[in-house]
C-alpha cells in the first residue's frame, strides 16, 4: 500500500533535503533508468484512503525532520 504525499517528487528533490539534514557530504548519482520501469512515477494513495482512512497530514518537508 502507498501512503506518500499526493504531489510526485523526483529522487533528487527527495534526497537533496535528507542530505542536508544529516549534514553528508555524500554526492547524489544519475544512472540510467531502468528500460522496463515506468518513466514517472506518480503517487496513488486510494486504497489507504478507502480501506484505512488515512490522508496525509504533514508536509513532505516535516515529515523528513520527524524520522531523522
Amino acid at each position: 500500500m502507498n501512503l506518500s504525499t499526493l504531489g510526485a517528487s523526483s529522487m533528487l528533490e527527495l534526497a537533496e533535503p535528507v542530505l542536508r539534514l544529516v549534514g553528508s557530504k555524500s554526492k547524489v548519482l544519475f544512472l540510467p533508468l531502468p528500460t522496463d520501469g515506468p518513466g514517472q512515477r506518480k503517487p496513488e494513495i486510494t486504497l489507504a484512503v478507502e480501506q484505512l482512512y488515512w490522508f496525509p497530514t504533514m508536509a513532505l518537508q516535516d515529515g523528513h525532520k520527524e524520522t531523522i
